[in-house]
């Protein structure tokens, strides 16, 4: 069977859709599943932006990999017909799409030569869980048919929304046979449960290791016969869909240098005590962590 692909871009008709967006003026419910997959408000590395495909408002996601930069679909950044994407505004990573969105903007654009970008920011989003990249090692590792999860701001298929509010994850498996015959660094996965929808363009793909670490390996590209904003399955029962490995074109982002180092946890502050210390009728209050009597007092009896 021929199956279409389509990236999962997500177009709206009126600009001024994209505007009430962010002031929350559009009455959309948050949804509780997209096809198959579920509100995921506890992620802290999926982030969401809406920007111009030239006159054409438009959806996409991504993650971030470091405070300023952002790696997400190509075609969210330059469509297949060459139009640049402008006027981006993005949400910090685990915030509501449709909520206040960051000040941050874009200062550069780093493209590959599959359907992958980075977009390097001029001031850095907050909030976000920092995933390690997988490496080409931990790529291979991985076991046909091992669960991954696939994370996105798409449509919504239950409800017919055009966008969830919260970002959501889907359920995946990994092929090992999956790689694309003329792109090195794409592949295709299956899920006999969900899929993506329009607006998951570049969301992650995220695989969990045996030692319970969850890493990012790619980003998604687009589903095979989509309708209704959503892909179907083929005659199998299956859903497919093309994502893009990360790790190999990370040489196009020197800025990045790894996964940003935790913030350090604040010392607890040690409880300060006070005790009295008599001596005759002489009587002192000595305040610490651990207060001690002077020599020749003695610590009034309460």
């Amino acid at each position: 069977m021929t199956r279409t692909w389509s990236s999962l871009r997500l177009h709206f008709s009126s600009i001024l859709f994209i505007t009430s967006l962010f002031i929350s003026s559009v009455a959309i419910n948050p949804a509780s599943a997209s096809r198959g997959g579920v509100e995921d408000p506890s992620n802290r590395f999926t982030v969401g932006f809406t920007f111009n495909e030239g006159q054409t408002p438009s959806v996409c996601s991504g993650i971030l990999i470091a405070p300023k930069i952002i790696v997400t679909a190509r075609h969210c950044v330059k469509s297949d017909n060459g139009v640049d994407g402008s006027n981006y505004l993005f949400t910090n990573p685990g915030a509501a799409i449709d909520g206040v969105p960051s000040s941050a903007k874009v200062s550069r654009i780093a493209i590959s030569d599959e359907d992958l970008a980075f977009i390097i920011l001029d001031s850095p989003l907050s909030g976000a869980t920092f995933l390690r990249i997988a490496d080409m090692a931990t790529v291979d590792a991985l076991t046909n048919l091992q669960p991954l999860s696939g994370h996105g701001y798409g449509a919504v298929f239950e409800t017919s929304a055009p966008y969830s509010s919260i970002v959501r994850k889907y359920p995946l498996e990994w092929r090992t046979s999956g790689r694309d015959a003329t792109l090195k660094n794409t592949y295709e996965l299956v899920s006999s449960l969900a899929t993506a929808c329009r607006g998951d363009s570049g969301g992650p793909i995220t695989a969990t290791l045996a030692n319970g670490e969850q890493v990012l390996l790619a980003v998604l590209s687009g589903a095979a016969n989509v309708q209704n904003s959503c892909g179907t399955p083929g005659l199998d029962g299956l859903y497919r869909m093309r994502v893009t490995l990360v790790h190999p074109h990370l040489n196009l982002v020197p800025e990045y240098t790894g996964v940003p180092a935790a913030a350090p946890s604040p010392k607890p502050s040690k409880k300060i005590v006070k005790i009295s210390c008599v001596k005759g009728k002489v009587t002192k209050v000595i305040s610490g962590t651990n207060p001690k009597c002077p020599r020749g007092y003695a610590i009034k009896k309460k």
